[in-house]
Parts: C-alpha cells; structure tokens; sequence
C-alpha cells in the first residue's frame, strides 16, 4: 500500500488531467490492500478536490462529497494528523462551509504549527485577504523551499495582488521544476498581459494544453489587444461551453471588459449555485473597477463569510 501511495503522489505532482486519473486509479488499489491507510485516504481526497478544481473530472455536485467523505475517513482514522484535517478544511471551504472550514484550518495549525504542507495550503483559505496568504505562503518556502506548488501559489496571489514581477520570478520558479505542468502557461500570459506584452501572452497561451484555460485566457489576450471580433467569437465560444458551470469564471471576462452589469448578473449566478470558483475569483484584478459601485457591497455582504474575511467592501 505504501508503495502505491508513494506512486499516487509522484503522479499528482505531473500536475495534468492525464495524471490525476490515473493517482486516482493507483491510490484506490492502495486503500484495497490496506483500507485503515489514513494517508492513502487523505491523498484520495486530494486526487478528488484538484481532479474536479483544476481540470474538471467531475463535476463539483459529485466530487465535493465524495472528496468530503475520504477527507472525514482520514480523519477518523488518524485524528492527530494535521494533514488530514486541513485537507478537510480546504474542501469544506469549496462546500460553502466556512465555519467548519475555518475551525479545521486551525485544529491543523495547532497540531503541526511547522509543517510546511500545512502552512502553504493554509493560504488557500484566508477568505480574501490576500496578503495572508502571501505570508503564509513564504513562511512554507522558507520552512522547506521543495514544496514547488508553494511557488506557483505565491505567484497566483503576487498576481491578484498587482506585483507582477513578484508573480513572474515566482511563476519561473515553479517552472524550473514542473515544465510540463497545466495552467502554469495560462498564467504567465496572464503575467504578459498585465505587462502589456500580448504578443507574447499569445504565445505562452497557445502552450496551454488544459482545453478551459486555453480558450479562457484567449479571452483575455484578445480583448487587451484590441481584437473585438475575435475577442467576441470567444466570448460566445466560451459562453457556450462553460456558462453554466463556470458563472464566476464568466463574470471575471465581463469584469475584464469593464462591463459591470454583465459581471454582476453572472457573480449573482455564480452565488446561486455556490460556485466553488467565486470564493477565489472575488480577489481577482479584474473586478477593482467594480470596487465602487454600491451593488458590490451588498454582493459580499450576500456570502455570509467570516467578519475578518479579507474581501473589498468599499
């Protein structure tokens, strides 16, 4: 069992759709030899929240409650293990339920205040505030710099945070060890992007292999250019795929267009269905514009979230 646990991670580290189906397989024949294998467990739950989250191998209807479940497995079976707890935590989040989510995060803090795994994905859940994150983040890469998704995190949130250069040496990092890796090019376009190099944004997003994020950052990288048709034939191509799964990933291209009502119909949608994007999206460069208008103060009033949650409200 331990061997084939060792394999599920090495082939979630590939970090592509190919390689999560193919943990998910390796693990599961882990818990058939050794069904009290806690770890096995707590992976499995991981294999489920980043195979539905990143590269959308089931819907989020099915996969939160089955992710749910081999979480709650793990730790009943190992309740001393912060690990487990805070894989609990961070699909709880995605659940809508913060409370529960929030009181996890923190039993896993407490039981292994200097575990690096913890800590980076700690910033997972910091409700919005962005700078959090970000030192909880550098606090993980210093305790051990190996954990190579901390890098591409920080740069994610050196991004929302509009330090750019940050977010690219980041981004870099990551990409020294994990070429190969999906979204990591839908990323760094959007780094050129921000740095008004479009041309090379068009570049790097062609590299991208994941089917959402290529035609998602196509949408960016037209409209910036300029190119309103093509930006429109994407927008609508992206409409019609992926509206009714990905609202909150619709509003952020209205919010990118500067159209605010559009943008504020489709977060709306986005609340309805419990959109496990929009917890995530909200923090996203995109919506500053919307930062003003009254209608964004009553949206995140709307959520319910924790009182010293780190979202704009002006």
């Amino acid at each position: 069992a331990y061997n084939l646990y060792l394999k599920a991670g090495q082939l979630t580290n590939q970090n592509t759709k190919t390689a999560y189906l193919s943990a998910e397989k390796v693990i599961k024949e882990a818990i058939q030899v050794d069904p009290n294998y806690s770890d096995a467990w707590r992976l499995l739950a991981s294999i489920y929240h980043t195979g539905m989250y990143n590269f959308n191998i089931r819907s989020y209807e099915e996969g939160i409650p089955l992710a749910i479940q081999a979480a709650e497995k793990a730790v009943e079976l190992d309740p001393s293990s912060g690990d487990n707890y805070m894989t609990l935590a961070s699909l709880q989040y995605l659940d809508w339920n913060f409370e529960a989510s929030a009181k996890n995060r923190d039993k896993a803090l407490a039981l292994d205040p200097y575990d690096a795994i913890i800590i980076g994905t700690a910033a997972n859940i910091t409700f919005g505030d962005i700078d959090k994150s970000v030192e909880l983040l550098k606090r993980s890469i210093a305790l051990d710099p190996l954990v190579y998704v901390n890098f591409y995190n920080l740069g994610f949130n050196y991004y929302k945070l509009g330090q750019i250069d940050k977010a690219e040496e980041a981004f870099e990092t990551f990409i020294t060890y994990y070429p190969n890796s999906q979204i990591i090019h839908y990323m760094m376009g959007k780094v050129r992007i921000a740095q008004g190099r479009y041309d090379e944004a068009v570049k790097e997003i062609e590299l991208e292999t994941h089917d959402f994020f290529h035609i998602y950052g196509m949408n960016f990288v037209y409209f910036a250019k300029g190119d309103k048709q093509r930006a429109d034939a994407l927008l609508e191509e992206f409409i019609k795929q992926y509206a009714a799964s990905d609202p909150a990933n619709l509003a952020n291209l209205y919010a990118f267009r500067g159209n605010k009502d559009a943008s504020f119909t489709w977060l709306n949608k986005a609340l309805e269905i419990k959109d496990p994007v929009l917890l995530e999206a909200l923090a996203y460069p995109s919506f500053k514009i919307m930062y003003d208008d009254p209608r964004w103060h009553e949206f995140i009033n709307k959520l319910n979230l924790p009182e010293n949650h780190g979202y704009h409200e002006n």
